[in-house]
């Protein structure tokens, strides 16, 4: 989730006004004069991609395991990192060809999130497949 910055008639910016959506609707009229065209709005479902990048690069340069294992479990909660975890064990899953009925019965996940884990393996440059053959060849 990232926040965005909303325009207003008459601050200069461009882009959508807040009162578009049915949580939005009057809020503008309800905040201090001060405070118009400086409201942020958080989108669910939406990843600032540059953060992504600067980790991933990060990530990248770093030759040791227990070093990333630590800052996982600062990053993450646990709740999200057993997410985490189950959505690596489904990227195994798919690539040993496990039937999806199978990997939902055993990690308890939706067919939804397999079908899409699923789809991703089939990409002619799939990002799992390339993960997946780093893996084995470290093995």
């Amino acid at each position: 989730m990232i926040f965005r910055r909303l325009s207003y008639p008459g601050n200069g910016a461009v882009g959508s006004a807040l009162g578009s959506g049915p949580r939005g609707r009057g809020f503008e009229s309800r905040l201090p004069e001060s405070r118009k065209g400086l409201v942020f709005f958080m989108e669910e479902n939406t990843v600032s991609m540059e953060e992504i990048k600067e980790i991933c690069s990060v990530l990248a340069k770093i030759q040791d395991d227990k070093l990333i294992y630590d800052f996982f479990e600062c990053l993450f909660t646990k709740s999200e990192l057993k997410d985490f975890s189950k959505r690596w064990s489904l990227v195994k899953e798919l690539g040993a060809g496990t039937p999806q009925r199978e990997i939902a019965k055993k990690y308890n996940l939706s067919l939804c999130n397999i079908t899409r884990g699923s789809k991703e393996m089939k990409k002619e440059d799939s990002a799992f497949k390339k993960i997946l053959s780093l893996r084995d060849e470290n093995q």
